[in-house]
């Protein structure tokens, strides 16, 4: 807790931040990225996937069935579980699936952070073969950046690594630093937060409690079945 000259509790360091870590308080999300001194909004209209996907990243990690022998008990073991069997729709390799369906969201992965872009810089040294394919059926772009490779990147990887994410992973260096590399994991926040609306969507008759929202009714933490590729569910608090 942050407190004030009087001692009197005045805030808290762990909300309204990004959400990092397990233990952090969940926030709602920013379109300023928490900055206090800033403010504005997303421009997410109610069809935009991004905003589905922004919300369901908020969701997966505490979501609750509501019913039935696990009530009460988290969604996430439920959700790594189905990822890790690698199936969505009754179709194998749901990273790759992903990657194709959202590009956007593939490529914002690749630029959320320096290590994800040298990542997929040093697999396209590696697949030059994948590089060509790509360059041939977009011409314009000869010299893709990392971001671009975005889709065939994920297509490679669900293949080599079926069932996993690449996610940063820590490790102590010789001098016992805390050093973070990526890895294929296939379990975590990575996991249950990006792959949540596409367990949703497989299983669209699972009962899950109610999430509070500031200002709002709590509203069940659902996807409701839809086609895929639809807009924001009813359910979802955005």
């Amino acid at each position: 807790m942050v407190k004030g000259p009087d001692g009197k509790a005045v805030g808290s360091l762990l909300i309204a931040r990004p959400f990092t870590k397990d233990e952090y308080f969940q926030p709602r999300p920013s379109a300023v990225s928490y900055d206090a001194s800033s403010s504005g909004s997303s421009g997410l209209g109610a069809a935009n996937y991004a905003l589905r996907d922004r919300v369901a990243r908020a969701i997966g990690p505490i979501a609750t069935y509501a019913a039935g022998p696990k009530a009460g008990q988290l969604v996430a073991p439920d959700v790594e579980a189905w990822f890790q069997a690698d199936r969505f729709g009754g179709q194998p390799h749901i990273v790759a699936q992903w990657a194709n369906a959202h590009n956007s969201l593939a490529q914002a992965w690749v630029n959320a952070d320096p290590t994800h872009g040298a990542y997929v810089d040093a697999w396209a040294k590696q697949h030059p073969a994948d590089v060509k394919r790509w360059i041939a059926t977009n011409p314009g772009m000869p010299q893709p950046k990392a971001a671009d490779l975005a889709v065939p990147f994920f297509t490679a990887f669900s293949a080599a690594n079926p069932g996993a994410f690449p996610s940063a992973v820590m490790h102590k260096d010789a001098n016992e630093k805390d050093v973070s590399a990526i890895e294929p994991v296939n379990a975590g926040s990575d996991v249950q937060s990006t792959f949540f609306d596409m367990w949703r969507q497989d299983h669209p008759d699972a009962a899950l409690q109610n999430v509070p929202g500031p200002g709002h009714h709590a509203r069940e933490c659902d996807v409701p079945a839809r086609p895929r590729g639809g807009g924001v569910g009813e359910g979802y608090e955005a």
